[in-house]
């Protein structure tokens, strides 16, 4: 006989195991006996008969050892962490860092806890808690292009003065050589710092107004030269084409383009073939078709007169119209008058809450559902209402390979149903059916 029967899950207390036949005997003690396994939870209290025993397999100090430890339950850490936390409680003087390393703090260290064999006192002192230079081991000397009044040994300040003049003689020769070496062009410098003109044709750039003495290599001292602005005439102080050419591009005749003296014509090439322009005083007209489109403003203008016309829908298209566009968007309602078909629809979006099928329905015993197609076109899996004999008493089901065209169906599977009565819902004949749960004060229950 079908009926609700109790599902006893992890968790459950013994006393859930009392059912219709009674499988353990009811009282204030429930004892269970032989072998068990698994886990058990509690903090050992009533346990009994219970021996505790300490190892004692010796294991040596390492970081990856682990330290049994209690904050409330059972855990472990690692030696490693356990050092570095007791490390992290050090503090004052010097800290110790994860890992061991000690670091003193600066100004930690104070005289009275040094040894008195860390001061020779000849060159530092140690006296009164202050550590003292006396003077440095080696004596500091004024060396070439310095000047002091005496050498620096730590015990008197002493200035150094760097001489006076030119330092040039401070650099050797080599140097010299060197970045003088880096010069070049029109003019060189030697080892010495002279400087020479080596470009017979240097002289063209110097004006001898402005130069004392000669260029070397020069024959000729060349003298500067001017021309007044607008004293040439082109074509009568010179000779040759002042015009070039001029070339002609798409639309544009050009003629007496070459010549010195020449006056170049520039013409654009009208016509109604490619290449060519188009006139302003030229009319253009669009002519409206009833019923498809509406055109406002003068039928007849002229292009250079600024012709403006507004297109738009008729308000009424008449005809067998097709949109061809990946993506046609009406933004507001959209009133089919007729049968409206969708063909190859790639993803439907419905923004209405909920969706009515077989709304031609008259009967109470009416199957449906909705077909995923598979690889075989117009069959698929259903997902369906398998409708009883009357009283809208079915079930939800699937089933495979499934005719799209089918006005009935047989389910391979039912939907189970989870009736929660805890949350006000009522066991009522239409859920009492094979495979259902429910859920009453906490135990659940499987209809079978």
């Amino acid at each position: 006989m079908a009926e609700w029967k109790k599902v006893v899950v992890s968790g459950s207390a013994i006393s859930q195991l009392n059912n219709d036949a009674n499988y353990l005997a009811s009282g204030d003690t429930t004892t269970l006996s032989g072998s068990f396994s698994g886990s058990f939870f509690g903090d050992g209290s009533g346990l009994s008969g219970v021996a505790a025993s300490f190892p004692v397999t010796y294991a040596a100090p390492a970081d990856a050892i682990k330290i049994f430890v209690n904050d409330g339950a059972s855990k472990f850490t690692s030696a490693s962490a356990f050092a570095n936390y007791t490390f992290g409680k050090i503090s004052g003087d010097a800290t110790v860092a994860a890992g061991g390393a000690l670091t003193i703090a600066n100004s930690a260290v104070e005289g009275t806890m040094l040894n008195s064999n860390v001061a020779d006192t000849s060159t530092i002192e140690l006296s009164s808690n202050t550590l003292s230079v006396l003077k440095v081991p080696n004596a500091l000397t004024a060396g070439s292009g310095l000047s002091s009044a005496g050498t620096f040994d730590g015990a008197t300040a002493r200035t150094f003065t760097v001489n006076s003049g030119s330092m040039l003689q401070f650099y050797s020769s080599s140097i010299q050589t060197g970045v003088f070496a880096k010069v070049s062009g029109d003019a060189t410098i030697n080892g010495s710092g002279v400087i020479s003109v080596t470009s017979a044709t240097s002289a063209s750039y110097i004006q001898g107004a402005n130069v004392d003495g000669t260029v070397p290599n020069a024959t000729t001292a060349a003298t500067a030269s001017s021309v007044a602005v607008d004293s040439v005439a082109l074509g009568t102080d010179t000779t040759g084409n002042y015009v070039a050419a001029l070339g002609s591009g798409t639309g544009v005749t050009i003629g007496s383009n070459s010549g010195e003296g020449s006056n170049p014509t520039i013409a654009v090439d009208y016509g109604s073939t490619a290449n060519t322009a188009v006139q302003g005083n030229t009319n253009i007209t669009l002519t409206q078709t009833a019923g498809e489109i509406d055109i406002t403003g003068t039928s007849s203008q002229s292009l250079g007169g600024a012709p403006s016309y507004t297109i738009g829908l008729a308000d009424t298209i008449s005809g067998n119209r097709t949109f061809s566009g990946a993506t046609i968007t009406i933004n507001n309602d959209l009133v089919v008058q007729g049968t409206a078909s969708f063909q190859n629809t790639t993803n439907l979006e419905v923004a209405d809450q909920f969706i009515l099928l077989n709304s031609g329905s008259t009967t109470d015993n009416s199957p449906g559902g909705i077909v995923i197609q598979q690889d075989t076109q117009d069959e698929g899996v259903l997902f369906g209402y398998d409708a009883a004999a009357g009283s809208n008493a079915g079930r939800w089901g699937v089933t495979s390979s499934f005719d799209a065209s089918s006005t009935t169906f047989t389910a391979d599977a039912y939907v189970s149903y989870v009736l929660d009565i805890d949350a006000g819902q009522s066991d009522i004949a239409l859920y009492q059916k094979n495979g259902n749960i429910k859920v009453d004060s906490g135990d659940i229950f499987i209809y079978a």
